[in-house]
């Protein structure tokens, strides 16, 4: 009979302000259904009344919304204040990039600019015998003097030039 009742009394919860005819001849039968057949109907008549709530509430909700508005402007201010400081941060770092590279190309410019191209191919000249001495000076290990006399006569060949 419980189960019954149950499935009824949801009926009831569901059903709204129309009442099946399983329903109304079950609560006929049942004075346990009825009542709450009676407390339903009454709930659903009752009305809760409209007030206005009081000037005192609208001034406080109104301070309280004053103040989480402050709190997040101030919080969007944080926000742009990190943003443009982290824009400038990049951009002086850029700018000291920009520059170094700058002052590194100049230097190189100035470097190219004092290096002298006149005696270039004398001095090509004299490394590369310098070179051929040394090798020759190598191959020649057997005979120390004949190699050494070489180069002698090489270097006071080279001053002449």
């Amino acid at each position: 009979m419980k189960d019954k009742c149950n499935k009824i009394q949801e009926e009831i919860l569901s059903s709204g302000s129309e009442f099946s005819q399983r329903v109304r001849t079950h609560c006929k039968t049942c004075s346990e259904c009825r009542n709450f057949l009676e407390d339903w109907r009454l709930l659903a008549s009752t009305e809760l009344p409209l007030t206005d709530p009081p000037l005192s509430k609208d001034f406080e909700i109104l301070k309280h919304a004053r103040e989480r508005s402050k709190s997040i402007r101030r919080r969007v201010t944080l926000r742009r204040l990190i943003g443009y400081t982290a824009a400038a941060a990049s951009m002086a770092a850029a700018f000291i990039v920009t520059c170094s590279e700058y002052n590194s190309v100049k230097a190189e410019k100035k470097y190219l600019q004092q290096w002298s191209w006149n005696n270039f191919e004398s001095q090509v000249f004299k490394l590369d015998t310098e070179v051929e001495i040394s090798r020759q000076m190598l191959t020649m290990s057997n005979n120390n003097d004949n190699a050494l006399q070489s180069y002698v006569n090489n270097e006071i060949n080279l001053e002449n030039l």
